[in-house]
């Protein structure tokens, strides 16, 4: 994972990238390029609207005019806007579902797609349009159509149904359905038929899909147990027994001879299987995480998350599978360790929990912290524990949790009184104590006085930091604002663009309040950075000026 600077940590900037100038346009300028005789000045124009997103809504009219023009990479662009457009281009949903069934350019059909997709216009007009499109000749279109089914959930059951009972659009058809999972058990029947299929891939996916539907594909055992000494399938049929939780009594004794002695993938996955199928024997658990473990060193990035969403997967009693995991990640040298929780943090929010559990191992707790940090208010469970670490005697440690409660933000309400606490200290730890209550927001009103004391510290940085949190705190404060707001305007005289940026950031929240943020402000036009002169124009914006 690529470390953000200290800069960035302790300010919490963020920085914008510089577009070019048909991007700085106005909307009005842009649509009237639109109606341009040539081809270039058009797509230019497209693009940058494109850019602008939502914001470019009042185009809407001129790119539906724009879907039927002669050029293929006109319609497609047109087309692509409008999805970048979203909701409010709904009424183009029908034009776009011409282009999408009709149009002799496949490059325009998966934008089109895409673009409905993006819209969201309802099943009405999707499912008809994506009936059509599943049986189009082009393998890029069919991707694009069943990613748009998927999008549209359970709404398109019936078609996925169809789908999986014809030969041409059953293998996509299975992917969809591995998305879905549980929400589509109907499924199951002919998923059951495809297991049979002479085609190969075809009866891997209808595996994972039996596998994605899990307890409820239970009249597929007899199937997928015939796969078990498959060479070329036998991997994704025992994924399939483990996650539907249930085999006969001669298919136990093949995954134990498969986790004992069977190559190295159908060995680890028949361990978790045992593992999934006896969540109270701690000889099969151990088994399992030890080689899934193992398996999250790989060189393969899939077999990295593979082993993964194995050991989040696994649902035997937690005393048993944590201690086993704390064991192996505590003997792990530092690479190990890195590449191990790499692929953890592929999983996302629900990992929390585990990764919880590995703050007690002391080499993991500064990386444990900064992936917590990266999953931002969804790792909301972690706060009680990024608490304790702030009284960790390692600094690095301890400067990672503050970073990724500032990430949580105002859901590490619970944190307010240790950072508050921090701000006492006699160490750089009150930097990003300062930033974390800031991002908390209104919810560390408990922290002022600690931050105001700050405002007058020899340390002008320090001084801005507290001076910008207490703007995101209590903007309305008069206290606050009479004594953050002269730190915040000396701020735009840094040496250094983010600090200059920050401060504008704070000014921002006074605005309202104090006209001498607003007079600030303008005279932050003329910054010699543009990222600073774009937050200021921003901020005066945002405040009516």
């Amino acid at each position: 994972m690529k470390r953000p600077t200290l800069i960035a940590l302790m300010m919490g900037i963020v920085c914008c990238a510089a577009q070019g100038p048909a991007a700085e346009r106005p909307v009005a300028d842009l649509i009237a390029s639109l109606q341009a005789a040539d081809t270039a000045s058009q797509i230019e124009a497209l693009v940058a609207l494109e850019a602008k997103g939502a914001d470019a809504a009042a185009a809407v009219p001129a790119l539906i005019g724009l879907l039927k023009a002669a050029s293929a990479d006109v319609r497609a662009h047109a087309a692509e806007t409008l999805g970048a457009i979203g909701a409010s281009a709904r009424p183009a949903a029908e034009e776009l579902a011409g282009l999408a069934g009709g149009d002799a350019d496949p490059m325009v059909r998966r934008e089109a797609i895409e673009a409905l997709a993006s819209i969201r216009p309802g099943p009405k007009v999707m499912l008809p349009v994506l009936a059509r499109l599943l049986k189009d000749p082009d393998p890029a279109v069919r991707a694009r159509v069943l990613g748009a089914v998927a999008d549209q959930g359970i709404a398109a059951k019936e078609l996925l149904l169809s789908a999986l009972e014809n030969k041409e659009t059953a293998y996509w058809a299975s992917l969809v359905v591995s998305e879905l999972g549980p929400q589509i058990p109907e499924a199951v029947p002919a998923l059951v038929k495809l297991l049979d299929s002479e085609d190969p891939a075809m009866r891997r996916e209808a595996a994972l899909a039996l596998a994605a539907i899990g307890e409820a594909a239970t009249a597929a055992l007899p199937g997928l147990e015939s796969m078990i000494d498959d060479p070329l399938h036998s991997a994704a049929a025992i994924y399939a027994l483990g996650r539907i939780g249930k085999v006969t009594s001669g298919a136990v004794s093949k995954l134990i001879a498969k986790a004992e002695g069977g190559r190295p993938v159908e060995k680890t996955v028949s361990a978790w299987a045992l593992a999934r199928l006896h969540p109270g024997d701690k000889r099969y658990v151990r088994k399992a995480v030890t080689l899934l473990i193992a398996s999250l060193q790989s060189d393969d990035p899939r077999v990295r998350l593979a082993a993964a969403k194995g050991l989040e997967s696994l649902d035997g009693e937690p005393q048993i599978i944590r201690p086993i995991i704390l064991e192996a990640l505590n003997k792990a040298d530092e690479k190990t360790l890195i590449a191990m929780l790499d692929a953890i943090a592929t999983l996302g929010p629900q990992i929390v929990p585990r990764l919880v559990g590995t703050l007690e191992i002391e080499a993991a707790r500064p990386y444990v912290c900064y992936i917590l940090g990266h999953l931002g208010p969804e790792a909301a469970a972690a706060v009680d524990g990024l608490v304790k670490v702030l009284a960790d005697k390692d600094p690095a440690a301890r400067h990672e949790a503050m970073m990724a409660l500032a990430e949580i933000g105002p859901a590490a309400k619970a944190a307010v009184p240790a950072l508050a606490e921090a701000l006492e200290s006699p160490d750089r730890d009150r930097f990003a104590a300062a930033y974390a209550l800031g991002r908390i927001g209104r919810d560390a009103i408990d922290a002022k006085p600690a931050l105001l004391a700050l405002l007058e510290n020899e340390d002008h940085a320090l001084a801005l930091i507290s001076a910008w949190a207490l703007a995101y705190i209590h903007p309305e404060c008069p206290t606050c604002c009479a004594k953050a707001l002269p730190v915040l305007i000396a701020g735009l005289g840094d040496s250094e663009a983010s600090f200059r940026k920050e401060a504008v950031s704070g000014l921002r929240c006074f605005g309202k309040t104090d006209k001498r943020a607003g007079e600030a402000l303008k005279k932050a036009l003329d910054d010699p950075d543009e990222d600073v002169r774009k937050a200021a124009a921003e901020a005066l914006e945002a405040i009516g000026q």
